[in-house]
């Protein structure tokens, strides 16, 4: 059995203390992760009225999984991971100071 992490989707909110989980999936290593967090948002809609924001940690930077919720009607926000360009960037900037840094994709489907 290959190694594998779980997907989970939680309710977070400034009313309340604490992340309420609401579902938890395995997904193996290299599986598509899109196709995953679709399949949990479609059991998640009816468990929750509205959904404002959904936000993905730094393992969820995919651009397939930008393109596939770009083509839905929520939006989300996706850390970007710490790599030596972002830290040199990030050491540059001032405390205060705010910045916006786009990243170009190619993509490749057949």
């Amino acid at each position: 059995m290959g190694k594998f992490k779980f997907l989970t989707v939680a309710v977070v909110s400034s009313d309340i203390p604490q992340k309420i989980p609401l579902i938890s999936i395995p997904i193996h290593l290299g599986h598509d992760m899109a196709k995953a967090v679709c399949f949990c948002l479609s059991l998640v809609q009816t468990l929750v009225s509205s959904i404002k924001l959904i936000l993905f940690d730094r393992g969820f930077y995919s651009k397939d999984l930008m393109l596939t919720l770009t083509n839905t009607e929520y939006p989300y926000m996706i850390l970007v991971p710490k790599n030596e360009k972002v830290k040199t960037e990030l050491a540059e900037m001032a405390d205060t100071e705010r910045k916006k840094i786009h990243y170009e994709f190619e993509l490749i489907k057949d």
